[in-house]
């Protein structure tokens, strides 16, 4: 086993310059042969004709651009966020506006129910009043009747003769 060495132990042979030149002419001869077969590769291969496919795609493509366009012409895509905040703004001056005249109007209404509620009092404080005069007046005709139907009976039957 000794006389078996290992290739990685054999020393390399020098090669002369014919081998070497042969060696070297398989390698060319070998990449020529793939350099054929490439060109023949590409020779044979087939190019699918997309020209239906691309077709198709126009037609969707110009159907998109056409919705596309007919969206873009809505009014709603005119509207740039200044002139939507103009209008929410004139919107809230309008509702404020309106706001305001009933507000008025509630105060006003107020104002009228005040007043009205100010002469009812006043007019409750004087029937209040002319009712305690009133009471006041029948006490004291009462306590002068009172009186005068004690003195008058007897001054009466004293004016009269006893018999």
């Amino acid at each position: 086993m000794d006389d078996i060495a290992s290739p990685i132990e054999q020393e390399p042979e020098e090669e002369t310059a014919a081998q070497a030149f042969t060696r070297l002419d398989g390698r060319i001869a070998m990449m020529a042969r793939a350099v054929e077969h490439l060109a023949a590769e590409r020779a044979s291969i087939d190019i699918p004709d997309y020209s239906a496919t691309l077709g198709q795609m126009n037609t969707r493509l110009a159907a998109a651009a056409q919705a596309l366009a007919e969206i873009a012409g809505k009014p709603a895509m005119q509207l740039t966020p200044e002139a939507l905040a103009s209008r929410m703004n004139a919107a809230a001056e309008k509702s404020r506006a309106m706001d305001q005249t009933t507000l008025r109007e509630a105060r006003e209404g107020h104002v009228d129910a005040t007043r009205t509620i100010r002469g009812l009092v006043g007019v409750m404080q004087g029937v209040r009043e002319r009712r305690r005069r009133l009471v006041w007046s029948a006490g004291g005709a009462l306590l002068a009747g009172c009186v005068l139907w004690s003195i008058l009976p007897g001054a009466v039957l004293r004016a009269f003769p006893t018999s």
